[in-house]
């Protein structure tokens, strides 16, 4: 699970579903329903969104990144680098839901499944010796990539 809490990913949900109402993309009763589902099962409510719709996927995307003052990266169009990729341990790239792009000076662009917390951006900045500038992708994509392996196997 991210490390992003509870109360910070519930607000953020609030505030995405507030601006997709506000700009008509969906029905206060249904983002309603998406919104309840969200907070009791503590999950972005971008997720459940991109899910059920995925012809909203760019709205989500791009209302969250303006909510959040961050880029949004297509991570099909713009995989990260191998060798930048091992930069961030599996089980905190899992943790944080984070698959680090590229290296650019002492920064680290970082795609996050969700806004990250100040304090989490300072945490890997630590770990990792870089700064991490933070960038948001597709909740599912990244989601997908920081799996472990094993994860992927096939039962055998």
């Amino acid at each position: 699970m991210s490390p992003t809490s509870s109360a910070t990913r519930a607000e953020w949900s609030r505030r995405l579903a507030r601006a997709l109402v506000a700009g008509g993309f969906v029905s206060e009763s249904v983002v309603a329903t998406y919104l309840v589902q969200a907070t009791e099962n503590n999950i972005p409510l971008s997720v459940i969104l991109v899910q059920r719709h995925p012809e909203l996927r760019d709205v989500v995307l791009n209302t969250l990144g303006q909510l959040a003052r961050m880029r949004i990266v297509d991570l099909e169009a713009e995989p990260p680098v191998g060798e930048i990729r091992h930069l961030l341990p599996p089980m905190l790239a899992l943790e944080y839901r984070a698959i680090p792009l590229r290296v650019s000076g002492n920064q680290l662009v970082t795609a996050f499944a969700e806004p990250p917390e100040a304090d989490d951006l300072a945490a890997l900045a630590g770990i990792l010796g870089h700064e991490v500038v933070a960038v948001l992708a597709n909740p599912l994509i990244v989601d997908r990539m920081v799996q472990p392996a094993e994860a992927h196997a096939p039962a055998g």
